[in-house]
């Protein structure tokens, strides 16, 4: 049986909170979007603090007088301690410059309250709840908690100042791109980098070098945004082949050698081995049993991005990914799952680059070169996906990969650009 133990808080925290309203009714401002009234441990305290946003709402001031009166309108001046209570407060020393500090610590103790009611809530159920009902209860409540689905200010005021700050730093910087680069200039001008809250999808026919080009960016991203993480998964190799791909990348050696031991140069690879290794934000997941679903990618995400800044999540490749939904064709899954990509592009503001294979079509024509129709089983992926990109190589004998945008939501118009594919090295290179 478990301990019987007084729940998290700290009624100091509270009432010093409190105190630093009445005494300066602006530090409501600042403490709004950290805590609520049901926060407060209290009930007097629930009450009190109700009052005091009730107050700033009808742009009354906020001191003991309005509370009191306010109190005495709602029949709950006598249940919080009557004015007596409220002047002893005043007593108390306490300036209005904490107010946030105590705010975390209110916020700090109810988030706890509420993740052990969770616990003990899950360990009744556990035994006989339907258990993805279970999870996925326990997911929302802890997404809640850690503050992912508080709600933002959709205030439009504050919309445009924040963006007409970012255009402005923008142009006191030079910096002319929109997100993370990929490293290839041919992409990076036309495009200005991969934007949060967008999502793109790469579509290819096997064999034209679409995981090579993602692991060529991956790594990219991961030594120019040190500070941020990649998360890449792939249904399709092994860890040790996307590595061994990786390791032919950065030292510049045989693929096919690294994968039968044939060293060409010992130390050279030893250093790309070193270089690699200290990577640290850069994660690699090819573990189709946990990770084959959307939604277990999705759930996956989500935990990540409450520890870590997002820079891109690429998902190689789209007609391989599962959903736990009931589909009935491979149209409505695609569907769903680009769907469900673009929210999570959205939701955890980063960029979500999902890989897709290209039908036979494309084989049949002299130029090779794809459309917007050419993405097998695509659904609605050419209305979910904000931007749509092909690879494709015109002629089967040269290292010439072209690239080109087939759909751009906020990059409009039509291109196309040469990449040079050392398919032996797994390196892609721009066309000087």
């Amino acid at each position: 049986m478990l301990n019987q133990k007084i729940p998290p808080q700290n009624i100091e925290a509270e009432q010093a909170l409190i105190i630093s309203v009445l005494i300066n009714d602006d530090s409501l401002v600042k403490i709004r979007n950290i805590v609520e009234p049901r926060d407060f441990y209290r009930e007097a305290h629930q009450i009190i603090f109700g009052a005091c946003l009730e107050l700033s709402r009808k742009h009354e001031p906020v001191d003991l007088v309005t509370l009191s009166n306010l109190l005495k309108l709602q029949g709950t001046l006598e249940k919080v301690g009557g004015e007596e209570y409220l002047g002893s407060l005043l007593d108390a020393a306490s300036t209005s410059a904490g107010a946030p500090y105590y705010a975390q610590i209110v916020k700090e103790c109810a988030d706890r309250r509420r993740l052990i009611c969770v616990c003990l809530d899950t360990a009744r159920q556990a035994h006989s709840g339907d258990l993805d009902e279970l999870t996925g209860r326990i997911k929302a409540e802890v997404r809640t908690i850690s503050g992912i689905s508080k709600t933002e200010n959709f205030d439009s005021s504050g919309m445009i100042h924040s963006a007409f700050k970012g255009i402005e730093q923008k142009h006191a910087t030079g910096n002319r791109t929109r997100g993370v680069l990929t490293g290839f200039e041919a992409v990076d001008y036309r495009m200005r980098g991969l934007a949060r809250g967008e999502s793109t999808i790469l579509g290819a026919r096997p064999n034209i070098g679409k995981t090579a080009l993602t692991l060529n960016t991956a790594d990219f991203i991961s030594d120019n945004y040190p500070e941020m993480t990649v998360l890449y998964f792939n249904l399709e190799s092994s860890s040790e082949l996307l590595t061994l791909r990786r390791l032919a990348a950065h030292s510049g050696q045989s693929f096919t050698r690294l994968q039968t031991g044939e060293i060409e140069n010992w130390d050279t690879l030893t250093k790309s081995c070193g270089a690699l290794s200290e990577k640290k934000n850069l994660k690699l997941i090819s573990d189709t049993r946990k990770f084959g679903t959307i939604e277990a990618i999705a759930d996956y995400c989500e935990m990540e991005a409450m520890e870590h800044n997002i820079s891109i999540i690429i998902i190689d490749h789209l007609q391989l990914v599962r959903t736990k939904q009931k589909t009935f064709s491979d149209n409505d899954r695609l569907s769903l799952i680009t769907q469900r990509m673009a929210n999570i592009a959205l939701e955890l503001k980063t960029h979500v680059l999902g890989l897709s294979q290209l039908n036979r079509a494309v084989e049949a024509r002299t130029n090779k070169k794809p459309t917007m129709f050419d993405f097998r089983d695509s659904g609605t992926i050419e209305q979910n996906a904000d931007n749509l990109l092909a690879l494709w190589k015109p002629d089967p004998e040269s290292e010439i990969v072209k690239i080109g945008m087939l759909k751009g939501r906020s990059i409009r118009g039509w291109w196309e650009a040469d990449l040079l594919f050392k398919q032996d090295h797994q390196r892609f290179y721009d066309v000087a």
